[in-house]
């Protein structure tokens, strides 16, 4: 049996063995500590009182020294000075929160005096007792120097496409738009905003979806394509577009767009001019055989009729042969007036008396129809270089039109047309393809086209000639087609009308327009060049 003492010898020798356990754990364990805070790569410093008691040495090293260096060194003596306020601030609110801090970005000042970005986190502990502030800070200057980067990249692309003649977008991986450069607005209408978010198909033209499409699974290309503005009109683009992948893996796709609606119109009226010089080469050829071929046939039925042997119903039959002959010959003018050389004989002429010399021309016609012709001209109109001939043969065609255009048109409002002239500086730039035989014989001898548009430039000083009726008006879908030669609504019509008065109106460096609106009326507008004094 064991004796008190020989077990108290033992309880003693146990504890002492324990304490001993429990002392050589903690000393492994500072020893884990010490080596881990030897090893920590990033700044670790222990201040208090605003004074630095300890700093690793990796810290250290990266602000240039050894730790000896900053031992028993101010904090705040190592900040840079444009940060030296907001620290200073930091560090009493921290003080009188007692919490950790939150991530700050600020300057530390290395010995040699350069400055190093970093990312610095505050925590306050103790430590043998006292109370002391810990204070982990990491370098992140290449981290800064990479952010510069994309921030300067990023004002580069937005002052690149807020400044840039073509529309710029950028779309993700479902085609909705997530950027669009500023000048949207002035381009298509929309302001940026309204267009965020929405898919790039809503405002495309569906018969171009097909080579979109293709582009985009290609990743890049370029395609023709249709957009739509906001007043509801289509216009016309180049596109050119390639598709990145962000750093977080997100498809985007970067398109440029040069509108060339302008451009395809041009395109367009060239075609068609070409195919007026094709008809005015073919009516040539035609009304020279038909013209031969009538003057016969007139003539053998002219000695025909007045032979004796003829019945009363006979002779009113050649009678309607010999009217329809007049007819044809009539139509076979307009076709060689169409197709051959006007005279282009300019001369100053006043613009107002050779408008008031066509009215008696429709005098009758405007009398019998009950129609009122009111006319109003500017005098302060200049001398207008212009063919005094082909000028008249021009307003007449048009004025006779303004009759006619109350032909079976019943309206309760009183029938009227005005013929106006007025001096006009043009508030925007009008153009249009220049259809005379200057442009065929550029286009048979292959010559530049960049004479055959006529251009009048915002600003300029010319003459304004308004014919306006409130007849029946021209249905939406025949206003594209009015120049065109043999085109017709009327009965009776030969289609030549309206293409000789372009031609002519061309010819003497004008443009006409034509406004209308269905069972409201339509006006013609004519612009012509003001000469400027010594020109």
């Amino acid at each position: 049996m064991k004796s008190k003492n020989t077990i108290s010898i033992i309880d003693d020798a146990s504890l002492i063995l324990n304490s001993k356990a429990t002392i050589d754990s903690l000393f492994d364990q500072e020893n884990t500590f010490k080596k881990l805070i030897e090893f920590y790569p990033d700044i670790l410093i222990v201040q208090k009182e605003g004074m630095i008691v300890y700093i690793n040495p990796a810290g250290a090293k990266l602000l240039g020294g050894d730790p000896e260096n900053f031992i028993g060194q101010f904090f705040i003596d190592f900040v840079h000075p444009d940060f030296k306020e907001e620290v200073k601030l930091r560090y009493n609110k921290f003080l009188s929160n007692r919490n950790q801090n939150r991530l700050f970005e600020k300057k530390l000042l290395r010995l040699d005096n350069t400055a190093i970005f970093v990312e610095t986190a505050s925590r306050q502990i103790k430590l043998l007792g006292e109370k002391v502030i810990l204070v982990v800070a990491r370098d992140i200057s290449n981290r800064k120097i990479i952010e510069q980067h994309l921030k300067e990249s990023e004002e580069r692309f937005r002052t690149l496409s807020e400044n840039s003649y073509d529309l710029i977008c950028e779309i993700n991986a479902n085609s909705k738009f997530i950027y669009l450069s500023p000048n949207l607005k002035e381009i298509l209408g929309y302001d940026p905003s309204e267009l965020l978010q929405k898919s790039i198909f809503s405002y495309i033209h569906p018969h171009d979806w097909p080579g979109v499409l293709d582009e985009l699974k290609k990743g890049y290309g370029s395609v023709i394509l249709r957009y739509m503005h906001k007043n509801g009109e289509w216009r016309w683009f180049e596109s050119a577009g390639r598709k990145y992948t962000t750093v977080k893996g997100e498809v985007r796709g970067v398109i440029v767009s040069r509108d060339i609606t302008e451009r395809k119109l041009l395109e367009q009226k060239l075609i068609q001019t070409e195919k007026l010089m094709a008809i005015g080469e073919m009516s040539a050829m035609i009304a020279h055989e038909f013209r031969n071929a009538l003057t016969s046939v007139k003539m053998i039925l002219q000695l025909t009729i007045e032979s004796e042997n003829l019945t009363s119903t006979e002779k009113k039959s050649f009678d309607v042969a010999i009217n329809s002959i007049f007819h044809m010959e009539s139509v076979v003018q307009q076709l060689l007036h169409f197709s051959l050389p006007t005279s282009t004989e300019m001369k100053l002429e006043n613009l107002n008396s050779v408008l008031n010399d066509c009215l008696p021309f429709i005098k009758m016609q405007a009398n019998k129809k009950n129609i009122k012709v009111i006319k109003k001209f500017d005098a302060s109109i200049p001398l207008v270089l212009i063919n005094n001939g082909t000028m008249k043969e021009s307003i007449i065609n048009l004025l006779l039109n303004a009759t006619q255009s109350f032909d079976n048109f019943s309206s309760r409002i009183s029938r009227k047309i005005s013929i106006t002239s007025k001096r006009i500086f043009l508030d925007e730039t009008i153009r249009d393809i220049d259809y005379t035989f200057k442009f065929e014989k550029s286009l048979m001898k292959h010559e530049s086209n960049t004479d055959i548009e006529i251009v009048m430039e915002k600003g300029n000083e010319c003459a304004l000639i308004e014919i306006k009726d409130n007849g029946c008006g021209i249905e939406k879908y025949y206003l594209s087609r009015i120049f065109e030669p043999f085109f017709t609504t009327k009965e009776k019509g030969s289609g030549l009308g309206l293409s000789i008065v372009k031609r002519t109106i061309n010819g003497n460096n004008g443009i006409i327009k034509v406004e209308t609106r269905k069972l409201k009326g339509t006006t013609f507008k004519i612009y012509l060049p003001i000469l400027r004094r010594g020109k």
